[in-house]
């Protein structure tokens, strides 16, 4: 369960949470909002780096530029969030659920979404280095502009996803699904698709 004191910090608004990190928390203490309810919460600009969101509701939540580097996301509902302009670089996103979410602009770098939801998210102007995505699902979402740099999307569901002008370079795609994804102008140089459902 949720730290009941960071509960109540992040309650009071984002400009409070920040403070309280700068000024007041020690360095060695990692802000613990397992199982939150912050759905439909506004935390523009919040610094959630190294918390522990396992598991945490952020449906619906305004969650744009927030920075979430290192992040424990397991299992955490983030669907229908703004996530625009965040940072997710080095975080725990196995199994969370970012299905709906608007992720243009956002840092993925070195993490982990294994067995994560993106369906019908929009993921433009983004990049990707080198992240797991093995089983992820990204059915109807759109990644026009995309950089995948040496990820892994083994046996993902990426069916009817918009891949416009996506780049992929050294990507694993063996045994994707990419049946009726738009592949136009995509590149793909060094990408693995053995097995891979093209049609």
């Amino acid at each position: 369960m949720a730290n009941k004191d960071h509960l109540n910090i992040i309650g009071k608004g984002v400009d409070t949470w920040n403070q309280w990190r700068r000024d007041i928390i020690s360095p060695n203490i990692d802000p613990d909002l397992t199982n939150a309810d912050l759905k439909n919460t506004d935390l523009t600009n919040a610094n959630l780096k190294n918390a522990n969101l396992s598991n945490a509701n952020l449906s619906n939540a305004n969650l744009s530029n927030v920075q979430f580097a290192e992040a424990n996301l397991r299992n955490a509902n983030l669907s229908g969030a703004n996530i625009a302009g965040a940072n997710i670089n080095c975080a725990d996103c196995v199994k969370a659920n970012f299905s709906k979410t608007n992720l243009i602009e956002v840092g993925f770098d070195h993490s982990n979404y294994s067995d994560a939801d993106f369906s019908n998210a929009i993921i433009d102007n983004t990049r990707s280095y080198p992240d797991n995505y093995k089983n992820a699902i990204f059915t109807h979402a759109n990644f026009n502009k995309t950089k995948f740099i040496g990820v892994n999307l083994c046996n993902a569901d990426l069916s009817y996803t918009n891949l416009s002008e996506t780049i992929f370079q050294n990507v694993n795609l063996s045994k994707a699904n990419l049946m009726g994804a738009n592949i136009s102008k995509a590149d793909h140089r060094g990408t693995v698709f053995n097995d891979a459902e093209l049609k």
